[in-house]
């Protein structure tokens, strides 16, 4: 009985998170960045081109995950958040950061525990998404996060 009461309780809160979620007015971009800080030379006049692609977008609602080298010759970075935030980086990226720890059975089980704070990590993020979202229903809104959460997000929020 008290496992019926805690499924009810945990059905209705998300109930309006995931209805709003799916309402077909609100958009929801994610945009995956490097960390930029830890590029040698990084001026933020070489977002200027990805920041006027952006602004064109007219987006509503910016949210921004506090973040703890491409471009820096030619002072430009939209073609390195291009190539971030294509599906051939993130696979790229899932293949060389993730499934290693599916394909493996260390004894500690780290390498389990690895993965499954990743995803918890990115569960959190989309939770976090999703009380944006229920906050500016039918609005258009941006997320711009660490590039390699990008795919779980996407997925997540599909």
């Amino acid at each position: 009985m008290i496992k019926k009461i805690i499924h009810l309780v945990i059905l209705i809160c998300l109930l309006p998170h995931l209805t709003i979620a799916q309402n077909p007015k609100t958009e929801i971009l994610i945009l995956g960045t490097s960390h930029l800080h830890q590029i040698k030379g990084f001026e933020p006049s070489m977002l200027n081109n990805v920041i006027a692609k952006l602004n064109s977008m007219n987006f509503d609602v910016v949210c921004v995950e506090k973040m703890p080298g491409q471009g820096i010759e030619t002072h430009d970075f939209s073609a390195l958040y291009s190539f971030i935030n294509s599906k051939e980086y993130m696979k790229q990226d899932y293949n060389g950061q993730w499934k290693i720890w599916l394909k493996t059975n260390f004894a500690s089980g780290s390498d389990r525990a690895s993965y499954s704070l990743w995803e918890m990590r990115n569960l959190q993020i989309a939770a976090n998404i999703l009380n944006v979202v229920s906050l500016h229903p039918d609005k258009k809104i941006i997320v711009i996060i660490g590039s390699s959460h990008k795919g779980f997000l996407e997925k997540y929020l599909k």
